[in-house]
C-alpha cells in the first residue's frame, strides 16, 4: 500500500509506532490502550529542511486504572521515512512501563 501511495507517511509511521507498541506491550484486563499519533519532526528537534513530512515523533500508549492500580505503558521515538535511500529509520526509541 505505501509503495502505491496508498498510505501516507505519517500514516505509516503510525502504524510502525503501533507494531512496536504492541511487540513490547503485554497486554491484561482492564487496559485501555490509545491509537498511535504522528507529528511533524519540529525544526529545532533536527526536522524541517528536507525532513518536512518525512521525519515524525510517535507515540503509543496504554493506561491502567482501575481498583486501587494505576499504570502508564509507553512507546515513543522518531521515525524518519528517505523514499531516496529506500530506508526507514527509527531512533531514539523507547518503551517504558511506570506505576
Amino acid at each position: 500500500a505505501f509503495e502505491e501511495g496508498a498510505i501516507s507517511n505519517q500514516e505509516l509511521a503510525v502504524l510502525i509506532i503501533e507494531a512496536l507498541f504492541e511487540r513490547d506491550f503485554e497486554n491484561g484486563d482492564h487496559w485501555e490502550i490509545d491509537d498511535g499519533t504522528a507529528r511533524d519532526l519540529e525544526d529545532d528537534e533536527g526536522g524541517g529542511g528536507d525532513l518536512e513530512g518525512r521525519a515524525f515523533v510517535v507515540k503509543r500508549q496504554a493506561r491502567l486504572d482501575w481498583n486501587d492500580l494505576y499504570s502508564v505503558a509507553a512507546a515513543k521515538g522518531t521515525i524518519i521515512i528517505s523514499t531516496e535511500k529506500d530506508e526507514i529509520r527509527i531512533e531514539n526509541y523507547s518503551y517504558f512501563v511506570a506505576g
